[in-house]
């Protein structure tokens, strides 16, 4: 198990919750523990006669606590894995008590009932290939019929001027929602970030508007000649506008592409919308210097995937879903946790590389809006106006507005004006700094 205080602190539900549990992982405290190769246990006293009995599975990291809460999880595991940090992991592999046993023994029945396939008669398997097909054609007339009606709202609007924008929030609410009724979900993100372009400042909001609307007119005719793309790019502008395959189904895929590397979380970002929160978590495969980025959802009933978190290395494979630019994945096969780098990826010497590849990019898939790069011998300059990084050829790229004051202030005092080797994350044109490789480490800023 590689955890670290950080990542503790990132999967605990309230600050509160990670205070009170640092405050109990202390070994005094507990009456006893220990741990298995796949799991960590132990018992703490409380406020009744019995302790608390709090287990941790940590192959497929999930927790259980005897305690009343309904945190998840508890101060008593954030406890129990902070005595593991604390400890450095050096507590000796024991004999599971009967309480650990049985847990984790039905946990590894379940994982491996839900293994199982289900044998399908042929009749079956005809009947459910039928009915999704119907279920496919009804689908692809609700969104036409939207799309009809978003393609026509986009020349309305070009052939009254951009300048009209700003007054039309009400209709762009509703031409969201009706993209939400007739199931092109991803359309309905389009169609939003209208209202949300910055109309103070004139001269930005206006070539927003000028971008999004060439590549969401573009979207739709590509989605009106449909019948005459190749299936890979069908798939792919089938998830633009917004069908979801299932993870389950891209794991069971045989002929889902799947990639075997040492994977490095090099950060994460969140946003909030509408009661669900979620996360990207952007991976770097060190041997095949291939992208991912796996996404994480919570909402008040669910909570995130914790089994990433950045700066986490692990030996493992990626699942990556069908796009003519693949990038979104799942972690199908998870081996090892590793502390240090077995190697670097290939690093970008020159800032003129990252926009040739993103020419590159955006020639193969004109709707793929961000991209991780690597680059080397860079240094963060600050200045009033705005931060660039450049390079030792006087090149340099913006460092996006929103990047927290604390990414730089880290970045600098950890490397001061010398060169660095960092991870970003490149989109509109502007950097954002995620973390810096230092000594066979990486670092997050």
């Amino acid at each position: 198990m590689n955890i670290t205080e950080e990542y503790i602190q990132t999967i605990s539900p309230t600050s509160t919750a990670f205070n009170a549990g640092k405050k109990l992982s202390i070994p005094a405290k507990w009456l006893s523990y220990g741990k298995s190769e796949r799991g960590l246990w132990g018992e703490l006293k409380g406020s009744g006669k019995k302790p608390y009995k709090t287990q941790i599975d940590i192959v497929d990291f999930a927790y259980k606590c005897s305690c009343p809460s309904r945190q998840f999880p508890c101060k008593h595991g954030i406890a129990l894995m902070l005595l593991y940090v604390g400890l450095e992991g050096k507590i000796e592999e024991t004999e599971e008590p009967e309480w650990v046993k049985e847990w984790l023994d039905k946990r590894s029945i379940k994982k491996s009932q839900a293994d199982e396939t289900k044998e399908v008669t042929e009749e079956e398997s005809v009947k459910k290939n039928n009915n999704k097909l119907r279920t496919e054609a009804k689908r692809f007339e609700e969104v036409k019929s939207g799309i009809e009606e978003l393609e026509l709202w986009l020349k309305d609007m070009v052939r009254i001027g951009f300048l009209e924008l700003p007054h039309q929030r009400k209709k762009i609410a509703a031409l969201s929602k009706r993209m939400i009724d007739a199931k092109a979900t991803r359309l309905s993100a389009w169609v939003r970030s209208y209202a949300e372009f910055n109309f103070n400042n004139e001269q930005v909001w206006r070539e927003q508007a000028m971008q999004t609307t060439a590549r969401l007119f573009l979207l739709i005719k590509t989605f009106n000649n449909y019948d005459q793309l190749s299936p890979l790019w069908q798939q792919t502008i089938k998830t633009l506008v917004g069908w979801n395959q299932s993870t389950k189904e891209l794991i069971d895929d045989p002929e889902a592409e799947s990639v075997e590397d040492h994977w490095l979380v090099v950060g994460q970002e969140t946003s909030e919308r509408e009661g669900i929160t979620t996360q990207k978590s952007w991976l770097l495969g060190l041997q095949t210097n291939r992208n991912a980025l796996i996404l994480s959802f919570k909402t008040n009933y669910s909570s995130f995937d914790h089994s990433l978190s950045t700066g986490m290395l692990f030996e493992g494979a990626l699942k990556f879903f069908p796009s003519i630019t693949p990038l979104r994945a799942v972690v199908s096969k998870q081996k090892l946790s590793l502390n240090e780098l077995v190697c670097l990826p290939h690093f970008m010497e020159n800032i003129n590389e990252v926009y040739q590849q993103r020419a590159e990019t955006l020639k193969k898939n004109p709707w793929e809006l961000e991209q991780l790069v690597c680059l080397e011998s860079v240094q963060l300059v600050l200045q009033k106006k705005e931060n660039v990084v450049c390079d030792t050829f006087q090149n340099y790229i913006t460092i996006e507005e929103e990047c927290p004051e604390d990414v730089l202030l880290n970045w600098y005092a950890l490397e001061g004006s010398s060169p660095s080797k960092i991870a970003g994350l490149f989109r509109n044109g502007k950097l954002l700094p995620l973390g810096l490789f230092h000594q066979h480490k990486y670092l997050k800023l």
